[in-house]
């Protein structure tokens, strides 16, 4: 942070550049406790580096809107469709992050991708590069090269940093009842998923 020209005030916080106090508003949606909860770890967590956050805890709805309407600084979003390649085709764009549009600013740069750049932003050259990459690792049929390629992409999203990650494979403790049988003592608890679906549930029954 001292090297990106972020040092610390006189008042113990963080400015910026140009002088301002550094404020981070962080969006969270209040419909969720988890999402407050992890909001309040991410405060802690930036304010022991003396970097001021304050927590916007709105409803899951104006949460949507906001984001929609690109009015807002940081926000927070579980990370669940990396596994499922439709989605990494979409709209959505390869592995979330900056492309998980059309709900963060990236949205401008995939309809610049989108209309051959008719519309939208021109995207910096490293997205581009990215979403090439991306779409290479879908063209390729050699399962070894493939996978050379994957640990590229890997490599720049750890370089880049598109996201801050905070929590990572939470487990999803699921209460079922003595009598419903045949359902699996592990499963991936993923949307992409459609969990509970994967996990069989047309072979479950109750015992009577």
């Amino acid at each position: 942070l001292d090297e990106a020209g972020l040092t610390v005030g006189s008042d113990g916080w963080r400015v910026r550049p140009d002088g301002e106090p550094l404020r981070v508003e962080l969006l969270a949606s209040s419909d969720w406790a988890n999402h407050l909860d992890i909001a309040e770890l991410i405060e802690d967590y930036w304010e022991s580096v003396n970097v001021h956050v304050d927590i916007q805890a709105v409803s899951f709805e104006r949460r949507s809107q906001l984001e929609a309407a690109l009015n807002f600084e940081v926000t927070m979003w579980k990370v669940d469709n990396l596994v499922y390649p439709t989605y990494l085709e979409s709209a959505r764009g390869f592995m979330t992050a900056v492309a998980q549009a059309p709900y963060v600013p990236a949205n401008a740069w995939w309809d610049w991708v989108n209309s051959d750049g008719d519309t939208g932003v021109e995207p910096p050259e490293w997205f581009l590069e990215d979403n090439e990459l991306f779409r290479e690792i879908l063209r390729v049929t050699d399962e070894e090269e493939r996978d050379a390629l994957t640990l590229q992409l890997w490599e720049r999203y750890y370089e880049d940093l598109w996201t801050i990650g905070v929590v990572q494979e939470v487990p999803s403790p699921i209460v079922v009842a003595n009598r419903l049988k045949n359902v699996p003592e592990v499963a991936i608890n993923v949307w992409p998923l459609r969990t509970p679906v994967n996990a069989g549930v047309p072979q479950w029954y109750i015992e009577e």
